[in-house]
């Protein structure tokens, strides 16, 4: 504790009843008294008890007020204290249960509401079990106490960032940091903090999930000396997951030699070989993306051969990624995008010159990823015993082309999946090496002639294609992967971009009776 004990308060050695508490403190030798009672009788006496105890006091005369402190500041402090211990435990439970977020909501008239994210699903631990003072005294706790934050002050009321490391809080040895991010909501306010988990170097692109002709391209990429590649998908997808395993593939294939330099706001995962560069602490977005922008400039006078850069989230960084490409350097970086062949107009969007944006040999190439939920492997069931079950649509959406007896369906739960039926996500991903066909059908606005020439002659391996090689595999079940990746019967309207009516009844389309699934 920050504040020590006051030996006068009750239970204590020199306890004094809470009257007399206005009019002294003891801390140590120090005797803290309101000015004016110090040749009181009351005063002299409590002296002489304590000398007689060994104690010589320093006495100090001060204000009422600073006496009042001493004792809050100790109850304060101990409130703290317990509420550390608090959050703790409930990052504890979160990675045990395997969480990679947890989810703090406070309303004033429904009190506080927990939640942890598994396996990309929020699941309910407290439910309004706790007033919202509960609430609201955990996240003042977690920002104030233990955030790496200049400003610390929490304000419920405005977006806040922040971060836990492990250097100054004691986080279970899995974690290595944890993200933080606050927001007002009517009524109050949510907190979700993001457990940032130690990677392990030693996993494969085959150990993530990916297919071996995505493997080949990511290596064709990998060996490229200039030029950047985008990996996109929503937030929660697995981005820096995967930069950071290209990355730490690039330094071990280098065998060290070359300089790798990250930008990043702020760094999740530690890179093995990398040199990681933190954007400062903003205020706003518009100082935080113009301190992101200069980190970017100033990365660029150190010598990278290899940069990685957190997010393109503005013109400005999107146009410092593409000139890093086009002057000699190796670059990666993510961007908030639904498709893979959806980044090079997500990029026009963003003021980059077309012809820049279409040259293959600036942007080499272009990755989309989601994460589907594992079916564990102990309590899964086969499709083929449970197909009288499922709904019309659900039976016409998996047996179209799907060989049904390699399917399996998420079963009830046991001990092994802590009673859930998964047991963690693999990765379903889509990698584009871009050529001069492909982006001159780009440059002409023929994106119809630029999926048709992925599909038929590049021989790329579509979001939904690679679902089904895992759902054939026995790995995923298959409602689950169209959860990440929409209906699998869109593989065939990829074929020749259509929707006819017949393809919606048959395919994609609802049940008869009213639309229920």
């Amino acid at each position: 504790m920050s504040d020590q004990k006051p030996l006068t308060m009750i239970g204590e050695q020199f306890e004094i009843d809470n009257d007399k508490q206005k009019i002294i403190c003891l801390i140590d030798n120090k005797l803290f008294v309101v000015k004016g009672a110090v040749g009181s009788p009351f005063v002299l006496s409590f002296i002489s008890r304590i000398k007689r105890n060994g104690i010589a006091p320093n006495v100090i005369e001060t204000t009422p007020e600073v006496v009042k402190s001493k004792y809050t500041a100790y109850e304060n402090d101990k409130t703290k204290t317990s509420t550390q211990n608090q959050f703790t435990l409930l990052v504890e439970d979160a990675v045990k249960k395997g969480a990679s977020d947890i989810h703090i909501r406070c309303t004033e008239n429904k009190g506080t509401t927990i939640l942890f994210r598994i396996d990309g699903d929020l699941s309910i631990q407290m439910d309004n079990d706790k007033d919202y003072e509960y609430g609201y005294s955990l996240a003042s706790t977690i920002y104030q106490a233990l955030t790496d934050v200049s400003d610390s002050t929490f304000e419920p009321k405005r977006a806040q960032d922040a971060r836990i490391s492990n250097e100054n809080s004691q986080l279970p040895n899995q974690l290595h940091g944890i993200r933080i991010g606050t927001s007002a909501q009517t009524g109050g306010f949510v907190m979700v903090l993001r457990l940032l988990y130690k990677t392990t170097s030693n996993q494969s692109f085959l150990d993530m999930g990916l297919l071996p002709n995505e493997i080949e391209a990511l290596e064709l990429l990998l060996h490229s000396p200039t030029g950047i590649t985008l990996v996109s998908g929503p937030t929660g997808s697995g981005k820096t997951t995967l930069l950071t395993s290209i990355l730490e593939k690039r330094y071990k294939d280098t065998k060290g030699t070359k300089n790798l330099m990250t930008v990043e706001d702020p760094p999740e995962y530690p890179i093995l070989g990398a040199v990681q560069t933190p954007v400062e602490n903003a205020d706003t977005q518009e100082e935080r993306s113009e301190k992101f922008q200069k980190a970017i400039a100033a990365t660029l006078r150190l010598d990278p051969d290899t940069m990685m850069i957190g997010e393109i989230r503005d013109a400005a960084s999107a146009q410092l990624a593409i000139e890093a490409a086009m002057t000699g350097h190796q670059v990666w970086s993510t961007i908030h995008v639904n498709t893979a062949l959806g980044i090079l107009p997500r990029l026009i969007d963003l003021k980059v010159q077309k012809e820049l944006v279409t040259d293959p040999t600036i942007v080499k190439g272009l990755i989309n990823q989601r994460l589907i939920k594992k079916l564990c492997p102990k309590c899964k069931v086969p499709v083929v015993d449970v197909m009288d079950t499922l709904s019309q649509s659900q039976s016409k959406r998996i047996s179209r082309e799907l060989d049904l007896q390699s399917v399996y369906l998420t079963g009830k739960g046991c001990e092994h999946c802590n009673h859930t039926g998964t047991k963690g996500r693999v990765a379903v991903v889509e990698v584009i090496v871009t050529d001069q066909h492909l982006m001159d059908l780009v440059r002409t606005n023929d994106i119809k002639g630029a999926l048709t020439y992925l599909r038929n002659e590049k021989d790329a391996t579509s979001l939904i294609e690679a679902a089904m090689k895992k759902i054939e595999e026995g790995i995923v079940d298959p409602f689950s992967a169209e959860e990440q990746v929409g209906p699998l019967s869109m593989k065939w309207v990829e074929a020749d971009h259509k929707i006819t009516s017949t393809e919606i009844h048959n395919d994609v389309g609802f049940d008869t009776d009213g639309g229920k699934l």
